[in-house]
């Protein structure tokens, strides 16, 4: 009831604003784009007002050169508020029929000779694409009869669209009913031509009392013999649904010889369909004469026996092609045309489900952030024709996903968990947001996932079991109280961070003597740079499996009391006595981390993108079998043929997909990427960055990349790890140097899939496993057996790892 109040409201004062700028011509709009002040056209008497106060707040505005038929126009520059190139006007196009006229022009007004494309809206419906590279000035007529008032908006496509003017003018009721909102079609003006003007002029206001624009027909006119003929007096305009004017219709063209009367019009759209009225007047106190009307050869109707001083129209529709041959063949008499109109019919897109509109526009008007919601404009569609920032639709207007992370909106959360219809994807981190999570019981049955990180959120996490959550991130909170029972479930992932009242009682932390972790090698200095390992760590939890991921407080549990036990070894002088990792140990551990990504990739119903690979976010337990871990920057896609996310760039320097820096498009290949680059400090024992080597060596990435296809297969192992020791089989070596090679590809669809290097890092570990080593007995073929292979066999090389030339090779 509120909103349906503020909806009345807003409405009421569109309509204010609309009497003000409407000029001595009876319902009549005109605004000039650009201009600093109101003027009277001296040519016609109207009244033309600056379109300062409601034209979009992100905007220039131009003069145009003396010898422009134009004077000004106005430009929409592209800008962070407005991703989805969209710039409306406040003043709304009235509901009613009307017609609503635009005018641009370019003019190189930039100077860069560069025109742009853009596309014209009303409403949910794209009505044309401007295109100065064909056509300069341009203008746009559309007529449609709508059942509420609407918004008109550019929509930028390349370059930066402009407007020199804007017109909207009712029409009498009865007139063009092909423009019906209740059948879902608009008109969209081809031709308006006056046949039998004498002069080359346009026919308008005042002649119009609903200001058409009539062209004369000697610009269409083909070759032939023709007259014309005018009276003074005024016809009979019975038969005239469409209220054509009386001066149009006081003159005709007709064929004295008694021959066909012929028009050629080039058509922009060849399988359109298009509707044609055309007006015929006998101007002599006689019958008139019979003849037939064709467009392309084929017959459309027989005209004949009209009275003497009397107009009568006739519509026909048809499909296009690239031209119309429009010709009047005699049978009896003279064949005449006194004016006919071309419309292209324009089927109008359904609009946004309106409760999803409401629960936006309440969103709007809880928050009233304009710096995000300049995209969201009062009365334009949600949805279509694109969509407003943050949100994604369905093919019906459904809104499925609201992303307003980091805007900026500051006010009680509940302010956003409005009424939606199918909602499956709410992101709302790194806001100004507080208050407590309203009471979500029977709503949001369709969300799967949810971000409320990085805010100032209070309250249990009880609101949240009634969901039906694959993905919960409330990290930097301050919620508090125990996790509900609901929450220890397959499939879920819970992210907790930063909320230090939360209780994990129900699922206490082990202790660390219950599972003592092993350290590993941590900043051992060795010649020129570190040998910096993965860095330790011990997840577990109930809802552990390859990934461990639903248990992120345990995570950060552990975490804490390993860095405990850390410190205290450090205290006692124990952490000197630390072990650099043998060759196994890291292929294990890569390909324990390499398969949770996988499963991130690939696995469930959500696929999630971690967006922060890197070696100190890969957990050691026992046996060096890794985990993936902190998942504050993750990704989660909503639908799972979802392949890239326009995002905030957000990731550590060293380990960046420059693609995803340079683009914003996140995909799970910018995972691929960073992961290389862990692959790279496996094999090299040194961080990604680092300011002790050589400035030619600053770079892990750009020094090593080329040494793993050229130096290392050939036996050159200068980059490689020197605490490695020799310890290891070359040709596994090659085989994980040329993964971290192709997964560091420039490109992302260069790049290998996670399931591809899984598959070749165990591939690298068999070979380590099963083929000799250098220090081996030449008879020997296994140098360490795992536990699961029981059977020691000496054999030949080939048997072991038979076609081993064809199966070491690069990824594809």
């Amino acid at each position: 009831m509120r909103f349906a109040k503020t909806t009345q409201m807003l409405l009421l004062l569109q309509g204010l604003v609309l009497l003000e700028v409407v000029n001595a011509q009876t319902g009549f709009t005109s605004l000039v784009c650009g201009a600093p002040s109101d003027y009277i056209s001296q040519s016609d008497g109207i009244s033309w007002t600056s379109d300062t106060a409601f034209a979009p707040p992100i905007s220039k505005t131009f003069s145009l050169p003396s010898n422009s038929s134009l004077r000004t126009l106005r430009s929409f520059p592209p800008d962070a508020s407005r991703p989805s190139g969209r710039s409306c006007y406040s003043i709304l196009v009235p509901f009613g029929l009307s017609l609503v006229r635009a005018t641009f022009t370019y003019g190189n007004y930039d100077t860069l000779n560069k025109p742009p494309v853009f596309g014209v809206s009303i409403g949910a419906t794209m009505f044309s694409t401007i295109n100065f590279n064909t056509q300069d000035p341009w203008v746009e007529e559309m007529i449609l009869n709508a059942a509420e008032v609407q918004t008109f908006c550019l929509i930028s496509m390349d370059g930066i669209p402009v407007i020199s003017l804007l017109e909207f003018r009712p029409l009498p009721p009865g007139a063009y009913n092909h423009a019906s909102s209740s059948l879902g079609v608009a008109l969209k003006k081809i031709y308006r031509i006056d046949c039998g003007s004498e002069a080359m002029k346009n026919t308008r206001y005042p002649d119009d009392n609903y200001d058409r624009i009539w062209n004369s027909d000697q610009y269409y006119l083909d070759a032939s013999t023709s007259s014309t003929h005018s009276i003074t007096h005024d016809l009979n305009t019975s038969a005239v649904a469409d209220a054509a004017p009386m001066t149009v219709l006081q003159s005709n063209r007709f064929n004295f010889r008694n021959q066909s009367l012929s028009y050629s019009l080039p058509l922009a759209k060849p399988n359109g369909k298009y509707l044609m009225n055309t007006y015929f007047s006998e101007l002599h106190g006689a019958v008139g004469p019979t003849f037939k009307l064709s467009v392309n050869e084929a017959v459309l109707m027989t005209v004949g026996g009209l009275p003497p001083l009397s107009v009568s129209e006739f519509t026909v529709t048809q499909a296009a092609s690239w031209w119309w041959n429009i010709s009047l063949l005699p049978v009896s008499g003279a064949p005449l045309i006194n004016a006919l109109e071309i419309y292209e019919t324009v089927q109008l897109q359904h609009i946004s489900n309106k409760k999803d509109a409401r629960a936006l526009n309440l969103i709007k008007l809880s928050f009233n952030a304009q710096n995000i919601l300049l995209d969201w404009s009062l009365g334009s569609d949600p949805c279509f024709p694109v969509p407003w920032r943050g949100i994604s639709c369905d093919t019906t207007g459904i809104v499925t996903s609201l992303d307003l992370s980091r805007s900026q909106l500051s006010g009680d959360v509940a302010g956003l968990f409005q009424d939606f219809t199918r909602l499956e994807y709410l992101n709302v981190s790194g806001n100004n947001l507080f208050g407590r999570i309203p009471d979500l019981k029977g709503r949001f049955q369709s969300l799967k996932v949810l971000d409320l990180s990085d805010n100032q959120l209070t309250g249990t996490l009880d609101g949240f079991a009634t969901l039906n959550l694959h993905y919960l991130n409330i990290a930097n909170n301050q919620f508090s109280g125990p996790i509900p029972e609901k929450f220890d479930q397959p499939g879920l992932v819970l992210i907790t961070l930063g909320n230090p009242c939360i209780q994990y009682a129900t699922n206490p932390c082990p202790s660390v003597t219950d599972h003592k972790p092993q350290p590993v090698g941590i900043s051992a200095r060795r010649s020129g740079h570190h040998s910096r390992s993965l860095v330790v760590g011990v997840v577990s939890g109930t809802l552990a499996a390859l990934l461990v991921i639903a248990a992120a407080g345990i995570i950060c549990c552990h975490r804490y009391k390993l860095q405990r036990e850390l410190m205290d070894a450090s205290e006692e002088g124990s952490l000197s006595k630390v072990q650099p990792m043998s060759w196994e140990q890291r292929l294990t551990s890569a390909l324990g981390a390499a398969a949770g990504l996988e499963h991130l990739h690939r696995g469930g119903d959500l696929k999630t993108i971690h967006r922060n690979v890197k070696s100190s976010n890969i957990l050691l337990g026992l046996n060096y079998v890794s985990k993936v871990s902190d998942f504050g920057l993750s990704k989660p896609a909503v639908h799972a043929e979802k392949t890239d996310i326009s995002t905030f760039v957000r990731g550590t320097a060293g380990y960046l997909d420059p693609e995803y820096f340079n683009t914003s498009q996140l995909t799970d290949k910018s995972d691929v990427f960073s992961f290389g680059v862990v692959l790279m400090e496996i094999l090299c024992g040194r961080e990604p960055l680092s300011s002790d080597c050589a400035p030619e060596e600053y770079n892990l990435v750009a020094w090593v990349r080329p040494a793993l296809i050229n130096s290392i297969p050939k036996g050159d192992t200068s980059v490689v790890d020197k605490a490695l020791g020799n310890q290891f089989i070359l040709q596994s070596l090659t085989v994980v140097a040329n993964v971290a090679f192709q997964c560091t590809e420039k490109e992302g669809a260069n790049r290998p899939t996670m399931t591809e290097v899984v598959r070749e890092l165990k591939r690298a570990l068999d070979i380590e496993y099963l083929l000799p080593s250098n220090k081996s007995s030449p008879q020997q073929c296994v140098r360490s057996i795992p536990k699961s292979i029981n059977k020691q066999k000496s054999c030949h090389f080939a048997e072991i790892y038979p076609s081993l030339s064809e199966n070491i090779r690069p990824i594809h």
